[in-house]
């Protein structure tokens, strides 16, 4: 009779594992994750979603992920954005994703050699034109909290998370450690330097 109860606990475990691969549920989030990679930084999206930067083990590449939380312990892969990097002579790369309910996750990377200290997301300059100049002080960003997210670079990274994809929440400034505008993605252009101290720390 053990011997019954212990063959019928070995199916039972099984069949449970098996059901949880089956819909892609993970105990961690980085076995969630369909690459090897590693997490850099999370972010709280609501009670069953999490942000989630990571970086690729193996080519150094970056990615995002809408992680779901299944009943407080399990972790589902909810789709997402990879292969990211800082392309050569460019100040940031940038990667976005968003889910089915229009909220948007945006990380940016620093190059490796950078005067970047902080960045923000978001705009409130209209209209907004990427051939023509502009001003934009880190003290209008802060002073701006409804348009505007901002963070100080850590290991590289920031990563930003809004409710609603607009194309204004996607335009990236990044500011040195005095809070000088040093350079920006506007739209669907590529990152750029606003100096001609590119790269100088």
């Amino acid at each position: 009779m053990k011997t019954h109860y212990i063959t019928l606990s070995a199916l039972f475990i099984f069949l449970l594992f098996g059901l949880l691969f089956v819909n892609g549920l993970h105990f961690t989030m980085e076995k969630a994750i369909p690459h090897d990679a590693s997490i850099v930084k999370t972010a709280p999206m609501n009670d069953a979603e999490t942000a989630v930067l990571y970086e690729h083990n193996k080519n150094g590449t970056f990615g995002v992920t809408d992680m779901r939380v299944k009943f407080r312990f399990l972790y589902q892969y909810g789709g997402g954005s990879n292969g990211h990097s800082v392309e050569e002579g460019m100040p940031f790369g940038s990667g976005g994703f968003a889910n089915k309910q229009q909220n948007f996750i945006l990380a940016v990377k620093t190059a490796d050699v950078s005067p970047i200290r902080y960045v923000a997301v978001g705009n409130h300059i209209e209209p907004l034109n990427p051939t023509e100049p502009y001003v934009l002080t880190f003290d209008d960003v802060k002073s701006n909290p409804d348009v505007y997210q901002w963070q100080e670079v850590e290991d590289r990274y920031a990563l930003f998370v809004w409710d609603i994809y607009t194309i204004d929440n996607a335009v990236i400034r990044a500011f040195d450690h005095d809070g000088n505008l040093v350079a920006d993605q506007l739209y669907s252009s590529t990152s750029r330097y606003l100096n001609e101290q590119e790269g100088e720390v």
